[in-house]
């Protein structure tokens, strides 16, 4: 139990403990922590993943040195599918397959709150969540190299701060899971991102209203103008323009005059009513089903 990896299983998911509970007797404490952080490093453990290097680990050298040709082996390397992974069943049956997945908080639910707590349709029993990535912004979840995701209202699980990139004037936040967790799924999964305090970034709507659509010319360039009050669009940004609880289409800011956005033209109802979403601060959640 010297392992690194099971060191950084209790660092993290130490403090959540205290977090969560509503007592401060050291026996309650003790045995919450052994019970929560235990049963996590046990389903580490009999969840062992298989991949090439694994394979490769489990190769007698001293028997097949002589006998493995270096090329073919290269070859079937290159073949490898980077998007299924195996899962040992602990039984005598075959190994589970699982194939990468990918969830986006800009392909959510009408009725979700917004970015970082949303709902999502999807199309399996289990979900093995992997990764997050997030746009940095200005508030509480990027005050620490930890967060907290929530799924389906019970199921939290902490990630730790791999990496990020920049690209453009975003800054990308990779954050890992340490851990082997299988989410149960019922066609929909809700998802809720929270600081390491387990407290929410953003308690209000990320979407905008839009007051009035229409038609302008602009320097000999006919754009459409969005009537929005109360934003913090940017120039470039993405836009998705919902209508009867789905996004018909996405348009991108060419200008800004206060609170009127002005974008691309394309084939629009201006008599609709739209609300808009900021694409580009989508939230992308990798892992297996």
């Amino acid at each position: 139990m010297n392992d690194p990896k099971y060191i950084d299983i209790y660092r993290l998911h130490y403090a959540s403990i205290f977090e969560s509970s509503d007592t401060d007797e050291i026996s309650i404490l003790n045995r919450a922590i052994i019970n929560d952080i235990g049963e996590i490093i046990l389903n580490e453990i009999h969840m062992i993943k298989i991949d090439t290097k694994d394979t490769k680990d489990t190769i007698d050298t001293k028997d097949t040195k002589d006998t493995i040709d270096t090329k073919d082996t290269q070859d079937t390397q290159d073949t490898i599918d980077e998007s299924v992974i195996r899962y040992t069943t602990g039984t005598e049956g075959p190994d589970i397959v699982r194939k990468m997945y990918s969830i986006h908080s800009s392909n959510r639910g009408f009725s979700s709150l917004n970015r970082y707590n949303f709902q999502v349709n999807i199309d399996s029993a289990v979900f093995f969540p992997k990764s997050v990535c997030l746009v940095k912004e200005q508030n509480s979840l990027f005050s620490n190299g930890t967060i907290n995701v929530q799924f389906n209202e019970k199921d939290n699980i902490l990630f730790s701060l791999d990496r990020t990139k920049t690209i453009g004037t975003n800054e990308y936040y990779t954050y890992e899971c340490i851990t082997d967790n299988a989410i149960e799924c019922s066609g929909t999964l809700k998802i809720r991102i929270q600081n390491y305090l387990m407290m929410d970034p953003l308690s209000v709507s990320d979407r905008y209203a839009v007051d009035k659509v229409r038609k302008v010319d602009i320097d000999d360039s006919e754009m459409l103008c969005f009537d929005i009050m109360d934003h913090d669009i940017k120039v470039d940004d993405e836009l998705g323009l919902y209508h009867d609880g789905e996004i018909l289409e996405t348009v991108f800011v060419k200008k800004i005059m206060k609170n009127y956005i002005l974008t691309n033209t394309m084939a629009l109802d201006l008599n609709d009513e739209y609300t808009c979403l900021q694409m580009n601060k989508n939230v992308q959640i990798d892992g297996h089903i």
